[in-house]
């Protein structure tokens, strides 16, 4: 009898653990249950999940763990540590990371780690560390994102957000030049032209000249540099001119050698009768100065470069590879000795914002510029370079026929004809001053106002004929456009030239832009003032 009470006891005991075990499967307690339903979750992410067992030895990994790491699932699961599918120089960290989690010092932590691939390639990726149960017993657990698109697209960001920092810096540099370069040309017109009244009055014996002659070229070289520093910025107002570039490349000279330093030898190579090219001079002057530093900065160890000049034809499709019809061309060429380029890097040479150099050693603005330049005026750049031999960039502008044209210097001195009735209005003084010497000199008769009122005043009651309103654009109370609209409402038939020292940009403000009315820009010489004043009055 107490046998069978005990079997069946046992009975009881063993239907109670039976029903137990049913229970724990349909709740999951089960630890093989556990790990199935765990495995049927890991499969479904879309993160990779690899389990390792307190020694570290790796003892699942999911599919998406096998796709990101370029192993097998197979050949994941044994292997020692999650550490050892990350970079060596991170492993020691890492293991240390995994040693406090085991000890219970750490809680779920996420970081980015270089996953090693198979092959060797490097994934970015983001690592998940945090404790699991793994048939009953801890177990480190860690989750794998790949984040090789996401660290993409920051990059791309931080890249843009550096773009616009240096544009907004770009910007600022240009607005500060545009208020300096103002107050900066009156002063350099003041000079430029006071200096050339002096000359033109000034014996060729006196002692005085060759001084005066210094002061002219000093302020005429200052109006320069003013007209580089738009340039760059972008803000100085377009005006083409006639130009002999070997004459050009002469002025320039001393400011290149200067630019390059002394470790690199500039030799000029000019032809002795080059064509003429029309072109603003500010940007062919840009053009050079971005080439020759991009010569200079491929030879860090010193080397030769050499500027040549010279007028070419286009009889054949050799020339621009057929892409422009047969024509005449001056050229400039300019070679450097330096560490050249391979064919991949000069295919994307002129590209915005490509640049070889190191971040933040240069924009990749300098060659994009110049070719932007170059295509304006109707000309063409090309570049033939090798690795290790140095490079050449050669710049082509169409040649133009000078004999119907006036360029500077060819009626300077000519009063013939100047007879008409000028009304200067300009709020500065001594630039009104300036100008009025300048144009009386020249034999018309002038008439000056300091405002708009004052210059609407003598529109509206001088007696005699008024053939041109020579008018600063920016003024207080009443700007130059406006004045000319009103003026033009009492005298239809008055010609209108505008000046001002200020930028495009902000002379466009004024209802004024450079390539739809007749502008001079400030500083302005005698001969430039009564060539352009020439030309507007006889409607060239």
């Amino acid at each position: 009898m107490q046998d069978h009470e005990k079997e069946t006891a046992a009975l009881i005991e063993e239907l109670r653990a039976a029903r137990a075990r049913i229970e724990a499967l349909e709740a999951g307690d089960e630890p093989w249950a556990r790990e199935n339903n765990f495995k049927e979750l890991a499969e479904a992410s879309p993160d990779g999940i690899v389990v390792a067992d307190p020694e570290s030895r790796i003892v699942y990994a999911n599919t998406r763990a096998a796709e990101i790491t370029g192993y097998s699932v197979d050949e994941l699961v044994g292997l020692v540590g999650f550490e050892s599918i990350t970079r060596p120089q991170d492993r020691a960290g890492y293991r240390k990371i995994m040693e406090q989690r085991m000890g219970g010092e750490a809680h779920q932590a996420t970081y980015e780690r270089i996953v090693v691939r198979k092959d060797g390639t490097e994934v970015n990726t983001e690592f998940t560390t945090t404790t699991t149960l793994w048939r009953g017993a801890p177990a480190p657990m860690a989750t794998i994102r790949d984040i090789t698109e996401r660290k993409r697209l920051e990059e791309e960001t931080a890249e843009l957000e550096a773009l616009l920092r240096r544009s907004q810096k770009m910007e600022a540099i240009g607005q500060l030049a545009g208020g300096v370069a103002h107050n900066f040309n009156n002063v350099l017109c003041v000079i430029t032209g006071n200096a050339e009244l002096v000359l033109d009055d000034l014996p060729a014996e006196s002692p005085l000249r060759e001084s005066m002659e210094d002061i002219s070229e000093a302020a005429n070289q200052a109006a320069r540099l003013t007209r580089q520093l738009l340039t760059f910025t972008r803000k100085h107002p377009i005006e083409p001119k006639t130009i002999n570039l070997s004459q050009l490349m002469q002025r320039m000279h001393s400011m290149l050698t200067q630019l390059i330093g002394e470790d690199v030898i500039l030799r000029t190579e000019t032809t002795e009768r080059p064509g003429w090219i029309r072109v603003d001079p500010g940007q062919v002057e840009q053009v050079l100065l971005n080439l020759v530093v991009n010569a200079r900065d491929a030879m860090p160890n010193g080397g030769d470069l050499l500027i040549e000049t010279a007028d070419v034809s286009q009889d054949d499709d050799r020339l621009f590879h057929g892409k422009d019809t047969p024509g005449d061309y001056v050229m400039v060429a300019i070679s450097d000795t330096g560490c050249g380029m391979s064919a991949e890097v000069s295919d994307r040479i002129f590209e915005p914002f490509f640049t070889t150099k190191d971040q933040g050693e240069g924009t990749g603005l300098g060659l994009s510029t110049a070719y932007a330049i170059v295509e304006q005026n109707g000309g063409r750049i090309a570049v033939t370079s090798e690795p290790g031999k140095g490079s050449t960039f050669k710049v082509y502008f169409p040649r133009v026929d000078v004999g119907a044209e006036t360029h500077a210097g060819a009626q300077t001195h000519d009063p013939a004809g100047a007879q008409e009735t000028v009304l200067v209005v300009e709020d500065e003084e001594m630039v009104r001053n300036l100008a009025v010497k300048l144009l009386d000199h020249r034999g018309y008769q002038v008439l000056s106002a300091s405002s708009g009122a004052e210059a609407l005043a003598l529109v509206e009651h001088h007696e005699g004929p008024i053939d041109l309103l020579l008018t600063d654009v920016v003024m207080p109370h009443m700007d130059g456009r406006e004045l000319a609209d009103r003026a033009l409402d009492r005298r239809p038939g008055m010609k209108v030239l505008y000046t001002s020292g200020y930028t495009k940009n902000l002379i466009s403000q004024h209802g004024v832009r450079s390539e739809d009315v007749s502008f001079i820009a400030k500083p302005y010489s005698l001969g430039t003032l009564a060539a352009r004043v020439r030309e507007v009055l006889d409607g060239e």
